[in-house]
């Protein structure tokens, strides 16, 4: 990595933490669930990966279609707030195919909101059709459509 390129990394890293600390600081007095920062660890991710930005527009693309087993990875770009994807439906199944999202009998999520330059994996196995939401803080919510091709 050149030094510039650390500089930027170095200096987006200061900028989501600012962004944490003002939410943190925000949180006790509105109510809002605590903001716990991480930098997620992303598995060794194949040529069947699929990126999903997430923007202060929404998510970009707002629809997917994998072949099972690929990864579909978040990187949260909204700057001015964390963000909370919500799964209806369990795309992923197994907890080595969640980095960054957890699941219920219900639902995958990620239990903490991403902050921005925060990313986030599930790999999806189940085929289907899956709606997700993106909420923000504001309560503004944008939807993803997932589909899960089913195998050949």
């Amino acid at each position: 990595m050149t030094a510039r390129a650390g500089g930027l990394v170095a200096d987006r890293r200061r900028a989501a933490r600012a962004a944490l600390l003002l939410v943190a600081a925000l949180a006790p007095g509105c109510g809002s669930p605590l903001v716990v920062p991480r930098d997620e660890a992303l598995p060794p991710l194949d040529a069947g990966a699929r990126l999903v930005r997430l923007t202060p527009t929404g998510p970009v693309p707002a629809e997917v279609t994998l072949a099972p087993g690929d990864w579909l990875v978040f990187v949260a770009e909204r700057p001015d707030a964390p963000l909370a994807v919500v799964f209806a439906g369990r795309p992923a199944r197994e907890p080595d195919d969640l980095a960054g999202f957890a699941a219920d009998a219900d639902e995958v999520f990620t239990p903490t909101p991403l902050t921005p330059g925060a990313t986030a994996a599930l790999r999806c196995r189940a085929p289907g059709e899956f709606t997700a939401q993106v909420h923000a803080p504001d309560g503004s919510a944008a939807a993803l459509r997932v589909v899960v091709a089913p195998p050949d």
